[in-house]
């Protein structure tokens, strides 16, 4: 766990020096071991998904519960496509990494993301669950 937690602290440092806390999951993964950085990697982009997806999902509650004006189309439908395609890649990242699997320069990719990815339905709730406990904090 020290390590994990000196990763942790890595990606938080990061995250204050760059817009948006954009190096915060890059310097995570780049103070970690090299043997162990790709499965971080995938259960990284698990998380961002989750994230991704409460926050479509929230954008598309909140332009329904402010009542949806013309002017708020375009969010509520870039929010819905949003959710859409975040849920996709969140709850069926076999699928979407079988479909990039069709690419000859995407092969080895999406063999090492499959072997990485697979994590139970109960787990992936409890991801979900928290991001979306996150956004209702925010």
């Amino acid at each position: 766990y020290g390590r994990a937690f000196a990763s942790y602290l890595a990606g938080t440092a990061a995250s204050i020096i760059t817009p948006g806390k954009l190096g915060e999951y890059p310097a995570r993964i780049l103070y970690l071991r090299p043997e162990a950085r790709l499965r971080f990697a995938s259960a990284a982009v698990v998380g961002w998904c989750a994230h991704l997806l409460a926050l479509c999902a929230a954008a598309v509650f909140g332009c329904l519960a402010s009542g949806a004006f013309w002017w708020k189309m375009p969010l509520l439908v870039l929010s819905a496509a949003g959710a859409a395609l975040f849920g996709l890649v969140f709850f069926r990242a076999g699928t979407v990494l079988q479909w990039l699997g069709r690419w000859r320069w995407m092969r080895r990719l999406a063999a090492r993301g499959a072997a990485t990815l697979r994590l139970p339905a109960r787990q992936k709730a409890v991801v979900f669950g928290l991001s979306v406990l996150r956004i209702g904090v925010m």
